[in-house]
């Protein structure tokens, strides 16, 4: 497509030196020619209607979302509201520019044409386009063949599916299975609210405490995790009963504090794998562009240690890692209770409502 004084032209006909444009409107029968880079050389005729610059207003937002709905994994409706609000068009074209909801068919059309069908089993072919980095370097299979590695993790991540719990026993014996901190406390706040404590929770400062001081016992010492419980249930109103009742078949019988403490583990106050991948239930090829965007990450990261460029620290990881160790010290050279050592650490719950492992 060509755009000259107001116009959109489409290309009839090229030669060595020249291209031939023709309105794209099939009554109007003005055109121009270019040379063979898109220079102007010269028009003809009259056109037979009005420009229309909405249309080209219009043309450029389309091409912008297209191109970003096939290099993204963003939703489409997202995509497009992002360069709607963007665009700074004017008030017609914004009038007849199609809603999210009207552009999404198209728009998805365009995203399925370079992606490839989802694999209905496990044992599928890789494209060349996953099989690549951005920058065009083969990562992930010739990798692990050059590295001889073999999928057998020592430590596995994941919530608290109790089948997944059991396959990954079974799977991978030798592995260390943790479970995420952010499905613990989302996992406990959801039990808050199923027993309809969700408006005390946000009304009383003591119901309040009593969820948050059960979320921090997962960066409690293990061996005080059983005392911690029964003191808390003492220490907390008779409403929460039902709680401490789900709590200890839930979290004590049924998944063990080795699956869900997190005191000995190295912590990420950020979720910023899960908030790259953008969704719950990814596909398979929707994770390889994500771990290709990690990659490029990573390999920005690398480069500035190389360059013996500093990283900037995230000062509220340190915090909180510092307010830990604290606490953990005081109460070890008991100048604080352990009850005083849980509402500590629960005050970093509150500092923190999303935290993640």
């Amino acid at each position: 497509m060509l755009i000259y004084s107001g116009y959109v032209y489409r290309l009839k006909k090229s030669t060595k030196n020249v291209k031939y444009w023709v309105c794209q409107s099939n009554s109007c029968a003005a055109n121009v020619h270019t040379n063979a880079s898109d220079q102007f050389v010269k028009a003809n005729g009259q056109h037979q209607h009005l420009p229309a610059p909405e249309h080209i207003e219009l043309r450029d937002l389309k091409n912008k979302v297209k191109e970003r709905v096939r290099t993204e994994a963003t939703s489409v409706p997202k995509i497009y509201e992002e360069e709607l609000a963007r665009s700074n068009i004017s008030s017609a074209a914004l009038i007849l520019a199609p809603l999210p909801a009207d552009a999404k068919s198209v728009l998805n059309r365009a995203r399925r044409k370079i992606t490839p069908p989802i694999p209905t089993s496990s044992d599928f072919d890789i494209p060349d386009l996953y099989r690549q980095t951005l920058n065009g370097k083969p990562f992930l299979e010739c990798h692990a063949e050059r590295l001889n590695l073999k999928f057998e993790p020592q430590h596995v991540m994941s919530d608290f599916e109790m089948s997944l719990i059991k396959a990954v026993k079974q799977k991978f014996p030798m592995a260390t299975h943790h479970g995420c901190y952010f499905h613990y406390c989302q996992s406990l706040y959801k039990q808050v609210q199923l027993l309809g404590l969700g408006t005390a929770y946000f009304e009383d400062e003591s119901t309040r405490l009593s969820c948050r001081s059960t979320m921090a016992l997962a960066l409690l010492p293990i061996e005080l995790i059983e005392d911690a419980v029964h003191l808390l249930e003492d220490d907390s109103l008779s409403e929460m009963k039902d709680f401490f009742k789900y709590f200890k078949y839930q979290w004590l019988t049924r998944v063990p504090p080795t699956y869900w403490n997190v005191s000995t583990l190295e912590f990420r106050w950020h979720n910023k794998f899960n908030n790259h991948v953008g969704k719950t239930h990814p596909n398979v090829w929707r994770l390889f562009g994500c771990l290709q965007r990690e990659e490029l990450s990573f390999r920005q990261q690398l480069g500035k240690i190389n360059c013996a460029m500093k990283k900037k620290k995230n000062d509220t990881g340190c915090f909180i890692r510092t307010q830990i160790a604290t606490l953990t010290e005081r109460h070890e050279k008991k100048q604080i209770t352990l009850l005083e050592f849980i509402n500590g650490l629960s005050m970093i719950v509150a500092q923190k409502s999303t935290i993640a492992h």
